[in-house]
């Protein structure tokens, strides 16, 4: 892993929570749109944990 994996990966842990509740104002469904663009960049960036985070997004984002 390089250098600038590893600090986009703190970087982006760190912030996950601001992310998670981001609004996606061009798209209909915000649920969806979230995590459909949360699961691409996981598998991009080949991060642990997806599970937990997916179920940390869904109870922010179902309310």
């Amino acid at each position: 892993m390089s250098l600038f994996e590893d600090n986009f990966k703190t970087l982006f842990h760190q912030h996950f929570k601001r992310l998670s509740q981001f609004s996606f104002s061009f798209v209909k469904d915000e649920d969806v749109t979230k995590r459909h663009c949360l699961e691409v960049f996981f598998k991009l960036w080949n991060l642990p944990d997806t599970s937990k985070i997916d179920a940390h997004l869904l109870m922010n984002t179902r309310r």
